[in-house]
């Protein structure tokens, strides 16, 4: 029984209970949510970014929001940038969000052939209570060329881990060429409630614990018959 508490800790504490998954698909077109942790048009957000380019757009727009004046409903960073530039956009809430997932949708310029204008080579969040204190949920790469890659010039990553709760979210775009990246969105996803890894541990270890003094129990019995 030892042994088997042993082996149920060493599962959990190795990683093998928790993981995150990260799928990208290509798309021909993004659909904007309205009904997410993000969505700055139903909740109390403060949306900051590095520079866009032009002025017309609106960095809330990534999150919800069609109020830019230049191509509403999308951001692009500022052009002029080198390649492997780490462009960002951030939101922080009063209250702590928790989230367990976020989809990105994104397009490059690869629908003119051969071009990876607007090209994102990784994607990388970061979380945490303010800016000064954010640690690294996931970084996913990503093929330089979408439609090469993924068979279309739009895309959505859908990364799924653990719960985070946090009121600072910060994403990060780390661009291909000296173009800036174009954003269409980013959702939160909230998961279904269901037991933690630290629960299902817990209730491991007790459930062990029970049948050894069951076993213990009737050890003494037999000694005492």
């Amino acid at each position: 029984m030892k042994k088997l508490a042993l082996i149920l800790m060493a599962f959990y504490f190795s990683g093998a209970i928790a993981s995150t998954n990260i799928n990208v698909v290509g798309v021909s077109a993004s659909d904007k949510s309205s009904d997410d942790a993000f969505d700055t048009s139903l909740h109390d957000l403060s949306v900051v970014s590095s520079a866009l380019h032009p002025a017309g757009f609106d960095a809330s727009d990534a999150f919800g929001g069609v109020v830019g004046t230049f191509f509403p409903g999308e951001v692009i960073f500022q052009d002029n940038g080198i390649s492997g530039q780490t462009d960002f956009l951030a939101v922080a809430s009063q209250n702590a969000l928790a989230i367990s997932g976020i989809r990105l949708s994104t397009y490059d310029d690869s629908y003119n052939p051969g071009s990876s204008h607007r090209g994102i080579s990784q994607f990388r969040l970061l979380a945490g209570n303010d800016p000064g204190s954010l640690i690294e949920i996931f970084s996913a790469p990503l093929s330089g060329n979408f439609k090469q890659a993924y068979g279309s010039a739009g895309i959505e990553l859908t990364a799924t881990f653990d719960e985070v709760v946090a009121t600072y979210f910060r994403f990060e775009f780390k661009r291909i060429n000296s173009t800036g990246p174009r954003i269409v969105e980013i959702d939160a996803i909230t998961a279904v409630p269901e037991p933690s890894a630290q629960s299902m541990l817990i209730v491991g270890i007790c459930v062990v614990s029970i049948l050894a003094c069951k076993t213990s129990r009737k050890r003494k019995n037999l000694i005492a018959g």
